[in-house]
């Protein structure tokens, strides 16, 4: 086998195992913003006012007291003691800290938030309200367990039974960290190119001309260190009728900022020394 195609193939390998990522036995696919945008069934930005948990099952009793291993023998109460039989306790919200006593796979996570903006889910999920999301509580299962009450979030998920649910394969991103150009696709462009154009991880066409006019190849790691593709552009339809990423100004600039991280030091070092004679 010829040894460029060999190490092609090499690369192409390396790209297809770096675009998944495994969270503590959670697996989940690398996506573009734009394929969580439209696989999602709600994107909103929200601010998380309170986080609590609770039992899966309504059958579970929460955490008491350990019982004595060895009991009295029974005996038959008095009739002035007998007593009607108390209805069982409702289930109610635990707090982080008496979590301890739990398996956090027995349990589900509760996030009551306010609704700041709705990207998408506008005939279920209204802006300036009060909702609560659900997720597993453990990283394990794929929970979102990390938010933080107080902190705002754009949050991408799915409705369920129960409501609103997240999962840590979605899009959960603190709000300040969403590039301008993502909530230009938020806003803009995402939403219009859902049925128009696709988006394929680990697909590279060769001869270019091979390219289905419909797909936007998403390769993010294998030229770049950085994934410039999510943090500044989106698969829009060329005029032409063909689907391509934006090449925008900041891609550009993101594209440019890896190939030099990527040069060995001594050459960037040699060449800042040419320009400065």
């Amino acid at each position: 086998m010829d040894c460029s195609l060999l190490s092609l193939l090499l690369v192409v390998f390396m790209a297809y195992l770096q675009t998944s990522q495994i969270v503590l036995g959670c697996q989940c696919a690398h996506r573009h913003p734009q394929q969580h945008f439209c696989q999602a069934e709600f994107v909103i930005r929200a601010k998380i006012l309170s986080k609590t948990y609770e039992p899966i099952s309504p059958s579970q009793s929460l955490p008491t007291t350990p019982q004595p291993t060895t009991k009295p023998p029974w005996r038959f109460p008095a009739v002035s003691k007998l007593r009607m039989a108390k209805p069982p306790k409702m289930l109610r919200p635990l707090s982080e800290g008496e979590m301890e006593s739990w398996n956090t796979w027995a349990m589900r996570l509760r996030y009551t938030v306010q609704v700041e903006k709705v990207y998408k889910g506008e005939e279920r999920i209204l802006a300036r309200s009060r909702i609560e999301i659900i997720s597993p509580a453990d990283s394990g299962m794929c929970g979102v367990t990390m938010l933080d009450e107080g902190k705002k979030y754009l949050l991408t998920g799915n409705f369920a039974e129960r409501g609103p649910t997240i999962h840590l394969c979605d899009w959960v991103a603190e709000s300040h960290l969403v590039t301008k150009s993502q909530r230009q696709g938020l806003k803009y462009i995402y939403k219009k190119y859902c049925d128009e154009c696709t988006i394929k991880p680990g697909v590279i066409y060769w001869p270019p001309e091979a390219k289905e006019k419909d797909v936007c190849a998403y390769n993010p790691y294998l030229f770049h260190e950085d994934d410039c593709a999510a943090l500044h552009s989106a698969c829009v339809r060329r005029p032409s009728g063909v689907c391509e990423w934006q090449v925008t100004n900041k891609m550009k600039r993101c594209q440019k900022g890896s190939d030099l991280k990527m040069r060995p030091r001594g050459r960037r070092a040699k060449s800042k020394r040419v320009g400065t004679v």
